[in-house]
């Protein structure tokens, strides 16, 4: 099965918000320099990226535009997306680019993983604004 990491998008981020997702991200990417990553820089609305060869799972995706909302899906909880990283090395700049975005909007992304981390446990850290 694997590792996975989860995301419900509610509303499209602002201008500001992305400008601040995509400050950290690069921030993100430098602290973890050692990790080997591979990222799609064709679209400035989207981030993607996946690990490097036997360190690679499956791609991360991040949108700045939250897609239409598929027939299972409801407005309340938003689009559903996750990432299968099965704990390679590169799932720790997904988690923060994560917690980055949860940050930057807390009201427009829900987010969770494998290990029990959640908006619920980051509500309850303080982690909103």
């Amino acid at each position: 099965m694997g590792y996975t990491n989860y995301h419900y998008q509610k509303e499209s981020f602002t201008d500001e918000e992305w400008e601040y997702i995509q400050h950290h991200k690069k921030k993100i990417m430098e602290h973890f320099h050692g990790i080997e990553i591979e990222e799609d820089k064709s679209d400035d609305g989207i981030i993607s990226l996946n690990g490097v060869e036997e360190n690679a799972h499956e791609t991360f995706k991040l949108s700045k535009e939250r897609r239409g909302l598929h027939s299972w899906e409801n407005e309340e909880d938003g689009a559903f997306s996750f990432c299968k990283t099965n704990r390679k090395p590169y799932d720790k700049i997904v988690w923060n680019i994560l917690l980055k975005a949860y940050e930057s909007a807390p009201h427009k992304i829900r987010i969770s993983n494998d290990n029990g981390e959640s908006t619920n446990f980051l509500r309850e850290l303080g982690w909103s604004k």
